[in-house]
């Protein structure tokens, strides 16, 4: 409510966002107007309630509310992508609040997708081909300086995707039942906000040279597997957040020197502090990640540890042992095996 003239409380304000005010006041959406103290103040011009535009349960403005005309008219939850896509394409099965429902249908000039209940004790997973690529690197911090072949860095990048076909698999027992191809593939492509640990080729050959039980022939591939569901998995215990408001992909090979990278990244257009707050605390997320791992009592690899329900690549490669050592290494230890 300080006077416009002054301009005290109007030169505070970031550049983009002095912008917008001047905007929303040439088009009408902002007057200005006597604050009845001898002052001056802006004010909504309109006659509806602004605020109830602004969603509690999203961050942005292209969520999808999930309706089960069966049930009612009120919206069971909402999705927004890219787990829209994955998560809600047509013959997808959605569980909420531990009950399967089966979509039928995507609207999205009403952005709702509508769904029906599921009598089998089924669940759906996306089959999916995806690209990331960091666009700037805004901060890195390289590990080496503590004898650790690696660098962790911080910056913008692009995820794109196209979710293909679905599989559909009995939950218990679990076997597939069918794999079924989408009749267009959905296409979405993410500009965000995110993290990455690139791993050099001498760290590598190390993990190269390990003999396990499970992969003996991908263990470099099975330990970044296990690293990327363990940092995405953990996330929630460093920062206000679900598993779901985060992305993650490696790839084995990155650049022409053939660098191995794990992203892990913000699920929302332009960010929310994530993959930034991932960035500050690496260390400790590491460090939980090893903790998780070295004191799981299982033999090679569990959900309690290094398996993730939501990974479309499912478990393949994935290994414990490789993961563990890889872990140890990124801390400066020493691997639990001899190379």
């Amino acid at each position: 409510r300080e006077p416009r003239e002054n301009g005290e409380a109007l030169a505070t304000l970031p550049p983009e966002s002095r912008r917008q005010l001047d905007a929303l006041l040439r088009d009408g959406t902002l007057v200005e107007q006597d604050d009845g103290r001898g002052g001056r103040e802006l004010v909504y011009a309109g006659d509806d309630m602004p605020h109830r535009r602004v969603a509690l349960r999203a961050a942005s403005r292209t969520s999808y509310a999930v309706v089960c005309p069966a049930e009612g008219p009120e919206p069971l939850e909402t999705i927004e992508p890219p787990n829209l896509y994955l998560e809600a394409h047509e013959g997808a099965i959605l569980y909420h609040q531990g009950r399967g429902y089966r979509v039928q249908s995507v609207d999205h000039a009403a952005r709702e997708v509508r769904v029906a209940p599921e009598p089998h004790n089924h669940t759906t997973r996306a089959l999916v081909s995806n690209d990331v690529q960091p666009t700037a690197t805004l901060r890195s911090s390289d590990l080496r300086a503590r004898g650790i072949p690696a660098t962790a860095s911080y910056g913008r990048l692009q995820a794109a995707g196209a979710v293909t076909a679905f599989r559909e698999y009995q939950r218990r027992p679990r076997r597939q039942l069918r794999e079924q191809e989408l009749a267009a593939p959905l296409v979405f492509r993410l500009d965000t906000m995110g993290c990455w640990i690139d791993i050099a080729p001498e760290l590598q050959r190390e993990l190269d040279r390990l003999v396990t039980a499970e992969q003996a022939d991908n263990a470099l591939a099975a330990a970044l597997h296990g690293l990327e569901h363990l940092l995405r998995n953990l996330m929630p215990t460093l920062a206000l957040c679900d598993r779901r408001d985060l992305g993650s992909w490696f790839v084995e090979n990155y650049g022409e020197d053939g660098t191995a990278r794990v992203y892990l990244y913000d699920s929302y257009p332009g960010g929310i502090g994530l993959a930034e707050r991932g960035f500050s605390q690496i260390v400790r997320l590491l460090e939980r990640a090893h903790d998780v791992v070295a004191g799981c009592p299982c033999r090679a690899g569990c959900p309690q540890c290094i398996q993730a329900g939501w990974c479309t690549r499912e478990f393949d490669p994935l290994d414990k042992e490789a993961t563990l050592y890889l872990l140890a290494r990124l801390l400066g230890r020493r691997g639990p095996v001899a190379p």
